[in-house]
């Protein structure tokens, strides 16, 4: 994985905060469907601030125990800081899922949120999940597709806010739509995955959500005309264009779509 085009700025936190909230209950759906337990030992690849990690942390209860990890030192140390000392299931590692030192067959699920997009070479991610997990255990996974924002009414400053994203993730070398290739990946390791996808709405009346495009716009700006993806006038009509629409209050919006795939580990 290159540098993550979304940063770890203070700013990015709390987009990753507002996500989180906007996704709880369907992750929470993910994990039970794919069949995460009490007293489960799991692995949460690219925990970023440690939301997911926190809510399989409830699921799997006292007996079972947690471990997120994430390439940030930044982001693990506020994990750190902010969740460990109030979980005593949970902890929090530095390490690179390609590259990690932990060791083989050692968990019992391994869960991973809108990492894959980031990543440089899937293939080998998912066949390194599966190594870490043991017999019997399960794989499971979350990803965005980006090849469909929506927005009614329309809004062309989403349209441009997409557009540049998804220039950012394959200038980072890694792959905007890789959410719909991941199950043909799982089949060809062999196995068979389940596989099932759902979608988010934000009604921009709602004020807990309605300023996530506003948010992610402000945080990918410098990378946006850094790689002249638009001129500084373009970056900010669209920005004024994503603060009036998030002010309209009929306003809906779709941020991707995202795939379900989870698997079990036998070998027999």
């Amino acid at each position: 994985m290159k540098k993550y085009v979304l940063g770890t700025s203070h700013e990015e936190l709390e987009r990753l905060r507002i996500q989180s909230a906007l996704f709880e209950k369907q992750t929470i759906q993910t994990l039970n469907l794919a069949g995460i337990q009490n007293g489960m030992r799991c692995l949460d690849v690219g925990c970023g601030a440690g939301h997911t990690s926190l809510l399989m942390s409830r699921l799997v209860g006292q007996s079972g125990h947690v471990l997120g990890m994430d390439i940030s030192e930044d982001v693990v140390n506020t994990c750190n800081r902010k969740l460990k000392s109030h979980n005593s299931n949970l902890s929090f590692i530095v390490g690179d899922l390609y590259d990690s030192s932990l060791d083989v067959s050692s968990f019992d699920f391994v869960f991973s949120r809108f990492l894959f997009q980031h990543l440089s070479n899937p293939i080998k991610a998912v066949e390194r999940a599966l190594e870490l997990a043991n017999d019997g255990g399960i794989v499971a996974l979350e990803e965005l597709d980006h090849g469909l924002w929506l927005s009614y009414p329309t809004d062309p400053n989403l349209k441009k806010l997409q557009k540049a994203y998804v220039k950012l993730l394959k200038i980072s070398g890694s792959d905007p739509y890789i959410a719909r290739k991941l199950y043909r990946i799982f089949l060809d390791t062999g196995l068979k995955p389940n596989v099932s996808i759902y979608s988010v709405c934000v009604p921009m009346s709602d004020k807990s959500f309605n300023m996530l495009g506003v948010l992610m716009a402000k945080i990918l700006r410098n990378g946006i005309l850094k790689n002249d993806l638009m001129t500084r006038t373009e970056y900010s009509q669209m920005f004024n264009g994503l603060k009036k629409y998030a002010l309209n209050p009929v306003g809906l919006v779709l941020y991707a779509i995202t795939f379900r795939i989870w698997v079990r580990k036998d070998l027999s």
